[in-house]
């Protein structure tokens, strides 16, 4: 994520003094760019005052500024989590199989199959 001016097509780093569009138009320092719960992005700025540094969060808006996603982070975030959850449905599918097959080891070791097959009338030819 990048914090950019549209107007002048210019990228926003951190430490930057900017203004607010509307008053007051007091200055803050942009710290950093955070996402809230909802996905929404917005600026982390503080600025000085005599009891200490106040911090703040705005919307980008608020200083007429966008935030511009890279497509390829994006991309690459997409792929890291296809393959975490191919790779934790194949672990649960494996952990499946093995709970299947103990079962089945027991049922084939004590002959529980032949009994059965007996008991049918099925064993007997």
């Amino acid at each position: 994520m990048r914090l950019m001016d549209t107007t002048t097509d210019t990228e926003i780093m951190p430490g930057t003094v900017l203004r607010p569009v509307e008053p007051p138009r007091v200055a803050w320092r942009v710290e950093s760019l955070h996402t809230t719960r909802d996905g929404v992005a917005m600026v982390h700025a503080s600025r000085r005052s005599p009891a200490g540094r106040i911090h703040h969060v705005f919307h980008p808006h608020a200083f007429g500024l966008e935030i511009v996603v890279d497509v390829t982070i994006t991309r690459r975030e997409h792929l890291r989590n296809a393959l975490t959850v191919v790779r934790s449905k194949v672990g649960d599918y494996m952990l499946a199989g093995i709970f299947a097959l103990i079962p089945l080891a027991f049922f084939e070791y004590f002959h529980i199959a032949d009994r059965l097959f007996r008991a049918i009338g099925m064993g007997e030819h």
